[in-house]
């Protein structure tokens, strides 16, 4: 079975631990709060997998530079999910000039960008009249958007994506259910609200990370949890339009589980769905390739 990671972090916190990373991840973390490079992503994950697609992690225009950069012999495919201010007001002109400086010299394809929507303290931040335009602009040259988003969030990215048509949207994590076996109150919510979005022939999802109701709590992933929740999410989009993300090294951190661990819980949920084994390869390469438009030599 071939793998392309569809969601990886890297970041130097020896170098920018006091100015990006400030914030996130938090000093008190002793598990995530360190640098992670693509030799330590790829030393974890042991020759199973073939590619990456790094996911931005601060809200740093600077940071997509540094990434584009980075890089290892054994990554057959690279790639990178990007961050631009979307709430600042621009004509289609000033963003093919914004992307050509991020794409100028980077040796990963640019996909599609990303806002950490989850961390705002308004829930519509996504439906912006700005972040709208700007993402309607994004599709219009071609790169896609991650939703990152919580259950609070579900609303607004409907409206997003209900008024950028022609742009495609990957829902990152399935909106971060809870699967650490507890009862979450929210579920009803999530389930409604994935639903909707579901219905809407732009939007894919990320089967990926392993997440409880409170954000910074570790704990080991529940399979039953993960199963429940992979089987709604391929039940309402479509073998045809999920794919996997490792989320390392959050998942490492937060929840103990490495690169191949983590492959294998998400290939015994995807399974447990009622997807057949020899489909796995769509689900864990040819998928991300067709969403993410890479290239698959």
């Amino acid at each position: 079975m071939r793998v392309i990671d569809g969601h990886v972090h890297w970041f130097d916190l020896n170098e920018y631990g006091e100015t990006w990373y400030k914030g996130w991840p938090s000093k008190s973390d002793k598990e995530l709060r360190k640098s992670f490079f693509p030799l330590d992503y790829y030393n974890s994950s042991n020759g199973s997998v073939d590619g990456a697609v790094h996911v931005q992690v601060a809200h740093e225009f600077d940071e997509n530079l540094w990434v584009g950069k980075q890089n290892d012999e054994r990554e057959k495919i690279g790639a990178m999910v990007c961050w631009i201010d979307l709430t600042q007001e621009r004509a289609l002109e000033e963003l093919k000039t914004v992307v050509n400086q991020i794409t100028l010299g980077s040796e990963r394809k640019l996909v599609s960008f990303r806002h950490v929507a989850e961390a705002e303290s308004n829930p519509d931040w996504l439906s912006n009249p700005n972040v709208i335009q700007n993402v309607k602009n994004i599709g219009v040259l071609g790169y896609n958007f991650d939703l990152l988003i919580r259950t609070r969030n579900l609303a607004s990215a409907s409206i997003l994506v209900q008024n950028a048509p022609e742009t495609q949207f990957v829902i990152d994590h399935m909106a971060k259910p809870d699967v650490s076996g507890d009862i979450w109150n929210e579920e009803e919510k999530w389930k409604l609200g994935i639903e909707k979005l579901s219905h809407s022939k732009n939007v894919w999802c990320k089967l990926s990370g392993f997440y409880a109701d409170d954000a910074t709590r570790s704990f080991k992933p529940d399979q039953n949890r993960v199963n429940y929740f992979v089987s709604k999410c391929v039940g309402l989009f479509g073998k045809e339009k999920v794919f996997w993300g490792s989320d390392w090294p959050v998942s490492l951190g937060l929840n103990q589980t490495d690169v191949n661990e983590n492959i294998k819980i998400y290939k015994k949920s995807i399974l447990a769905s009622g997807i057949e084994e020899d489909y796995l390869d769509n689900i864990f390469y040819q998928n991300a390739v067709s969403f993410y438009r890479l290239s698959s030599d």
